[in-house]
């Protein structure tokens, strides 16, 4: 992820693809933490979900 970060910058984080879902599972998860437990909102939809195989961790600095 490092890496897609110093090639891409910040266009890596720009376009959320979730404003174009309309209400999905996912969106509507979303809505019902901000409904009934805000204070968890922070911990379950601020960050990025890679899927993938395998991880090898490497030092990049």
């Amino acid at each position: 992820m490092a890496h897609w970060h110093a090639e891409h910058g910040s266009l890596l984080f720009s376009k959320n693809i979730r404003t174009s879902l309309g209400i999905t599972k996912i969106n509507s998860g979303i809505i019902e933490t901000l409904l009934k437990t805000p204070e968890n909102f922070w911990y379950y939809n601020n960050g990025v979900t890679v899927l993938c195989d395998g991880l090898t961790f490497n030092r990049c600095m």
